[in-house]
Formats: C-alpha cells, sequence, structure tokens
C-alpha cells in the first residue's frame, strides 16, 4: 500500500537498526536525511572506486582497510547538506512487557517516534529501508504508512546496494557503541571520535522515556 505516490517528495529517509541482539543493552534506530541522494551516492561511490573498495561497509565489522573507507563516507557525510537522527533505548529500563511482550511492537514505536521528528509539518518523505528491518510477525511497512504522517512511499530494498543506509549503519553504530562500553578495536574508537565530534544539528540522538509512568519490571533475563 502506497499513498501520494505523485506527492512531491520533500526528503528521502535511510533507514537502519543496530543491537536487536540478546547480548545487546541499547537497541537503536536511526535515520540519514537527505534532499539529493543521488548525488551524495554518487560521490560514496567515487571514494569506493579511489580505494578499489566494493565490499559492505558494516561498524561491527571493522579492519584496517574498511576503516580507511569508513573514514572518507563520515568526511563526505560531513561536507554535504545531510544530517543524521537516532533513538537510542535501554532494554532494561525500556522492557518488552511495555508492549505486550512483542518485540517488533517496540520496535515500530521506536520507529514512529524517531521518524516523527524529523518529518516536518506538510513534508513529504520516502523512505528506504533495509529488507532484514521488518520481523516475520509484523509488517513494518504498513505500519509506517499507516503510523507516520508525511511517509509517501517505503523501499524495501538490500543495504549491501544502497550505501547510504551502510552510512547510517556506520553512523548508528559509533553512537550506540558508548553507552555499550565493550568497544575495544582501535579503528572503531577513532570512529567513534569523530562521529562524536560532529555538531548536534549534523549528527543527533536522544534516549526513547516511556511517557507515563515507570518500568514494572525489567527484561533482565530475558532474550530481547
Amino acid at each position: 500500500m502506497n499513498k501520494k505516490l505523485t506527492s512531491r517528495v520533500s526528503k528521502y529517509l535511510f533507514f537502519d537498526e543496530s543491537g536487536t541482539g540478546g547480548d545487546n543493552l541499547y537497541l537503536g534506530l536511526g535515520v540519514i536525511v537527505c534532499t539529493d541522494p543521488a548525488g551524495l551516492h554518487e560521490k560514496l561511490q567515487t571514494v569506493r572506486d579511489e580505494y578499489s573498495y566494493h565490499n559492505e561497509i558494516k561498524f561491527e565489522k571493522m579492519s584496517k582497510k574498511r576503516f580507511v573507507i569508513c573514514r572518507q563516507f563520515l568526511k563526505t557525510f560531513k561536507a554535504e547538506d545531510v544530517f543524521f537522527r537516532a533513538i537510542l533505548v535501554n532494554k532494561k529500563e525500556v522492557g518488552i512487557e511495555h508492549f505486550d511482550y512483542k518485540h517488533w511492537a517496540r520496535f515500530n514505536k521506536l520507529a514512529d517516534d524517531l521518524l516523527n521528528s524529523v518529518i516536518g509539518q506538510n513534508e513529504t518523505v520516502k523512505i528506504y529501508v533495509d529488507e532484514k528491518t521488518s520481523p516475520a510477525e509484523d509488517n513494518f511497512s504498513e505500519y509506517l504508512l499507516t503510523h507516520v504522517v508525511g511517509v509517501s512511499e517505503i523501499v524495501v530494498v538490500n543495504s549491501k546496494a544502497y550505501d547510504l543506509i551502510q552510512l547510517c549503519d556506520l553512523l548508528l553504530g559509533g553512537i550506540r557503541a558508548k553507552p555499550e562500553r565493550i568497544v575495544e578495536n582501535p579503528y572503531k574508537k577513532w570512529l567513534i571520535k569523530l562521529i562524536r565530534s560532529f555538531p548536534k544539528q549534523k549528527v543527533g540522538y536522544y534516549q526513547y522515556k516511556l511517557k507515563i509512568g515507570q518500568p514494572s519490571k525489567t527484561e533482565s533475563g530475558r532474550i530481547s
């Protein structure tokens, strides 16, 4: 189901998530917001061509060669008219018991909160999401189309073919790594420092808090 497909798109959003595994304390969702994704993709491709690097960019998998490309990706991002926003949630403080014990219900609520924070009044946006984002029991695309005002189309893609989703993964990994406090890789530490040095209007994030009441019981001992 797509709506407003004939409307002019104000922004293009590239969405990714991190920390869905059970051994992670923080779950993070991130989005890159831009008006000219084709132009930015072209510049990122130029970086790849310069270094003859065509593998996927992921924060969790960091080598010396990948680090060089990640650094150049971030420098390109810094120079462009584009920004990144993320939402983090401590899974012990905001447990799935507040969402009928459904992991996907919490995930959808976080996505709703994040996307509404970057979409202005009367704006129309097109969102690109990784095909691995939506769990089998939930229609994530339908949820966004019916809950987030301004969304005209959801495009499900393979992140390996979209550098802006890979860049989103890189930025989100750097933001989520600090509260997790488990990073030992020196290349990751350097990237985290670079990402954290960006001004808040360029790279911003916030933590999700329950709107009503306090957590009744944490998820300690549960897989999330």
